[in-house]
């Protein structure tokens, strides 16, 4: 009994203590602090001490209960819908007890399964893979709170789970191979505000049968629908300015197609093997139809060219066996090989008067060429002459063109007058080995191989008006020792005159046909070699990689110098450019990178040119000082790119001064034309010029100043872009169009003057970390994603009522910025995101006559954002300080700062009060 009273005794006593516990509140301490990942949906809260685990209890769609050692859980795994997360610490029995529950409110939204990257400083997501999504899918509008705004490549390559999907809203570009053998995908929906999809990007979507491509989308890239073999419904946006090579290859179930009207060219093999293609509907400005375009589009009845067409592809229609007859416009001045080979229902054709280049078995295996007699002839072309054995050849009358190929073989001819003829087509005479005189009067061009291995062939009278001579167009004519040149003539073809007597009967180390140099004799050149006068000119490659050259004195006689005439020659230190100069090629002094022209460093081309070719002088090392006269229309693609010392350098020993000056006349520099001049300073694009290209001066590192002439309207992608010194760029009014990362990572540039500007594109001055003060005038209607991210000295851009495009991003990274805008809201064609870095914003300004603000109302809603960090910044305006802001027109009375306008009283007026610069005043 004893022993009873005391066990209930002890009972009592923990009893009792564990009371006096609970009364002393010894409970460890809730949790709190939670904290939800947006991206990766891991919960968190703030660790409690003396926890030794956490009890997590989920209610909801799923239910669940674990126990956690670490104070985090990731809620992935949970399917959508809303929850009730509640956690408590566990404490170790000892110390204290378990703390209350803290709960948690949480909702799995929506998502796909596809599967998803952070992209743009992770501000954004770009679409991957395809994770566990399957069947229709519609892509999320945003995922976990942030925009999707591209697809990436290769995302949902060789997928066969989906079968449809609907890209989300805030896609902006679909990359390469993005959905290529997605064998499942039946339908795809592209919206608005894409404006770009890769190459390959639908390639092998053998399932595909329908889509609808935005009319943001302008270039439809190589293969994008190619081997598509059930599309049958295709919708193309009115703005496709260009159907590049394969795009729709071998899609045999597609009936018809109708070519939007911008678009100006049909890609090589666009639509070639598109079986079931019945009809096409032209747009009126094409002007070029690619090589194989529609070949063996069987189902083709009918070809409908429009005024304006140029060019007519190799093998453009071959084998398109339906179609009965073709009319081609007097606009078309070349027609490719084959172009209408195999088209067994073809029994006639109308050729425009245009036409000046014919290559061979255009019409071959068709009614129209099988039914001519023994010389194939059509509207002034000489098609072929289908008899080989032909002895005495008389030209029909009216023939001004002979095709290519049209008299090979003919190894009977002997003798044959060409009065009246303007063209000779590629290899025209090739293998005519009884030739031995051939006459023209009126002949302009001699194309590839014309005469190729006429091996007895003596007497060539070419007439007064030839223009050119194309490649091997006498080569292995064993037999030729010369012939007169006229002067007329502007250019002779690589090996021209090559394997013939002309090379054999050569003493000295250049080979001349009458006053043109056309090759070498290698072994006989010494390092120094003289082009003699009366030489005109020098034909292209025609000394090609010789590379023992030292110097090269070239006549001034010499009008032309050929494509690729020096290049690659390396050792060469002195080649004189002669007096009378009128073109300088393609590639004319490529890699000559130790020649120096004239006097050391100093490089003037010679008045009276008026061509300097692609890449003409690359990456020359001893271009210092250039000078570019007023007759030179064309300066080149790449003409001096990497000309490192152009504008002057120093070294360990001395200081070299250069420059650059280019002369009112020039009309056009090229892409690429400067770039990588990295020692020029300055640069200044005469009036004159109408065209200034991509890239023209990219990497330019240490041009400091610019001045575009008022010929230009368009600064093109990437002109500027990397030059980070640069500072000043004086544009023209006549600027209407900022380019794509024109002046992306200048970062020493502090303003550009953008009057009469109407669209600045995408990254236009991205990471322009420099620029202090940007105003946006009333011209401009339009400015891209990212035109101005980075752009971190931006304090108080102006943006006017009639802007009616802002980008993604536009703004991002500018965090000074206060946006002083005209509009009273938001505009619907603004992009939400904008002002992705929540700088305030100040709607319905009014502005002065120049452009600068001259009052603000305050509402409920504006400012807007006014709490952000760093506040609101004051406006700006040329020439005066910003005092502060007071309720009375033109009042002096600072009565609010920026800093405390937002406590002013909703309703009131604030107009701001300027001050003059002395600077100003003194002017």
């Amino acid at each position: 009994m004893k022993k009873i009273v005391n066990l209930i005794f002890a009972l009592c006593l923990v009893f009792l203590f564990t009371v006096a516990l609970g009364s002393c509140d010894n409970a460890l301490d809730a949790t709190n602090g939670f904290y939800l990942d947006a991206d990766t949906l891991e919960l968190t809260w703030d660790r409690v001490e003396g926890a030794k685990s956490y009890l997590v209890v989920i209610s909801g769609p799923m239910e669940d209960e674990q126990t956690v050692r670490t104070n985090k859980l990731s809620l992935q795994y949970l399917s959508e819908g809303e929850y009730e997360i509640k956690v408590k610490a566990i404490s170790n029995g000892v110390d204290a007890v378990d703390s209350e529950f803290a709960t948690y409110p949480f909702e799995r939204k929506f998502e796909t399964g596809l599967k998803y990257q952070l992209i743009n400083g992770d501000t954004e997501y770009e679409l991957i893979g395809v994770g566990t999504a399957s069947g229709d899918v519609v892509m999320e509008p945003e995922y976990r709170g942030k925009p999707i705004t591209s697809i990436a490549p290769k995302a949902l390559f060789n997928n066969g789970t989906i079968t449809s999907l609907v890209v989300s809203a805030d896609v902006k570009t679909i990359g390469e191979k993005a959905f290529a053998k997605s064998t499942a995908l039946k339908s795809v929906s592209i919206p608005e505000g894409v404006t770009e999809i890769g190459d390959y990007a639908f390639q092998s979507c053998k399932a595909l049968e329908s889509v609808s491509l935005p009319s943001t989308v302008t270039e439809l890239r190589p293969y994008i629908f190619s081997w598509c073999s059930a599309l049958t419904q295709l919708k193309i946006g009115d703005k496709i300015t260009k159907i590049s090579e394969y795009a729709f290859s071998n899609c045999t179930s597609l009936t018809g197609i109708k070519i939007p009207e911008p678009v100006t060219e049909i890609g090589d093999n666009c639509f070639s093997d598109c079986a079931a293609l019945a009809s096409v509907e032209f747009g009126s400005n094409i002007k070029r139809i690619g090589d194989s375009a529609f070949r063996n589009c069987k189902a083709l009845a009918a070809v409908e060219l429009k005024i304006g067409v140029e060019y007519v592809g190799m093998q453009a229609f071959a084998h398109c066996t339906s179609i009965p007859s073709v009319v081609l416009p007097d606009t078309v001045s070349e027609i490719g090989a084959e172009a209408f080979r195999g088209c067994e229902a073809l029994a006639t054709a109308d050729i425009g008067d245009g036409v000046m280049a014919f290559g061979y078995n255009v019409f071959l295996e068709t009614p129209f060429h099988s039914n001519a007699g023994d010389v194939f002839c059509a509207n002034g072309w000489l098609i072929e002459v289908k008899n080989k054995n032909v002895r005495d050849f008389i030209l029909p009358a009216g023939i001004y063109g002979i095709a290519s190929l049209a008299f090979a073989e003919c190894d009977k001819v002997e003798s044959i007058n060409l009065s009246g003829v303007r063209f000779v087509g590629d290899y025209a005479f090739q293998s005519c080995d009884a030739l031995w005189e051939v006459i023209f009067d009126d002949l302009e061009t001699l194309g590839v191989g014309s005469f190729v291995e006429c091996k007895n062939l003596i007497t060539v009278v070419l007439g007064e008006k030839l223009v050119s001579i194309d490649d091997y167009a006498f080569y292995d004519c064993t037999k030729l020792s010369g012939m007169d040149l006229p002067s007329s003539l502007t250019c002779i073809g690589t090996y021209a005159y090559a394997n013939t007597k002309i090379y054999k009967d050569t003493t000295s180390g250049v080979i001349y046909v009458d006053d043109w140099a056309v090759g070498i004799v290698p072994g006989l050149l010494n390092t120094n070699i003289i082009i003699k006068e009366p030489t005109r000119g020098i034909a292209d490659y025609a000394f090609f990689l010789e590379q023992v050259l030292f110097s090269i004195e070239i006549a001034d006689t010499v009008e032309y110098i050929g494509r690729g005439a020096f290049l690659g020659i390396n050792t060469v230190q002195f080649i004189d450019l002669p007096k009378n100069l009128k073109s300088i090629g393609d590639y004319a002094f490529y890699n000559c990178m130790r020649a120096k022209y004239g006097d050391y460093g100093y490089t003037e081309i010679p008045a009276g040119t008026e061509y300097i070719g692609r890449s003409a002088f690359y990456e020359n090392d001893f271009i210092i000082t250039l000078k570019i006269p007023s007759s030179v229309k064309t300066i080149g693609d790449y003409a001096f790119y990497g000309c490192d010392y152009l504008g002057g350098y120093a070294d360990d020993t001395q200081v070299v001064a250069g420059s650059i000056t280019i002369a009112e006349g020039v009309e056009s520099i090229g892409n690429r034309a400067f770039q990588g001049c990295i020692n020029l300073k300055t640069v200044k694009i005469p009036n004159s010029v109408t065209y200034l290209g991509s890239h023209a001066f990219y990497k330019c590192e240490k041009l400091k100043e610019a001045t575009v002439g008022e010929g230009v309207s368009k600064i093109e992608r990437y002109t500027f872009f990397k030059c980070p010194v640069l500072k000043t760029v004086n544009l023209s009014g006549n600027v209407t169009q900022i380019g794509d990362c024109a002046f992306s990572a200048c970062d020493a540039l502090t303003a550009v003057d953008l009057n009469g500007v109407e669209s600045i594109g995408r990254y236009a001055f991205y990471k322009c970390i420099g620029m202090e003060a940007v105003v946006i005038p009333e011209s401009v209607k339009s400015i891209g994603d990212y035109a101005f991210r980075g752009c971190a000295g931006i304090s108080a851009p102006v943006l006017h009522q009639g802007l009616t495009y802002i980008g993604d991003h536009a703004f991002y990274g500018i965090n000074d910025a206060t946006f002083y805008c005209v509009a009273e809201s938001r505009p619907d064609t603004w992009n939400d995101k904008f002002n992705s870095a929540h700088r305030p914003i100040i709607w319905g300004c009014t502005l002065a006559e120049d452009g600068s603000v001259a009052s603000i109302k305050i509402t409920e809603k504006n400012p807007e954002n006014s709490t952000a960090l760093n506040g609101i910044s004051d406006p700006v305006r040329s020439g005066y300080s910003f005092i502060g802001w007071t309720t009375v027109a033109d009042g002096t009375s600072v009565e609010y700062t920026s800093e405390n306008l937002s406590e002013a009283p909703i309703g009131t007026t604030l107009y701001a009060i300027w001050m003059a610069d002395q600077a100003t005043d003194a002017q």
